[in-house]
């Protein structure tokens, strides 16, 4: 899958979650979190909502994603492992 193919209307670029931050805010390596405000919006590691974050999962032949927007929209989407995938919502 080329690494520009993202679900539509989604990431600027297609990438993880941020890492998670340990008490000390160290990275911890293999880890994707997503960090939800109060009112149930994705926010950085400044507070501000963020339209960043995503989960891609995949078996080989196709991928898994689970979007969030800044307005705390989740979606979840599929795709073939193509070139061009055409995403789907599930």
């Amino acid at each position: 899958m080329e690494r520009s193919a993202r679900p539509p209307n989604t990431q600027a670029v297609v990438a993880q979650a941020p890492l998670c931050l340990d008490k000390d805010g160290n990275a911890i390596a293999g880890t994707a979190c997503v960090v939800f405000n109060s009112r149930g919006i994705p926010v950085d590691n400044t507070g501000t909502p963020t339209n960043n974050d995503a989960l891609y999962v995949t078996d080989g032949t196709k991928v898994g994603a689970v979007t969030l927007s800044a307005a705390g929209l989740v979606t979840v989407w599929g795709a073939p492992l193509a070139a061009n995938p055409a995403w789907a919502r599930k």
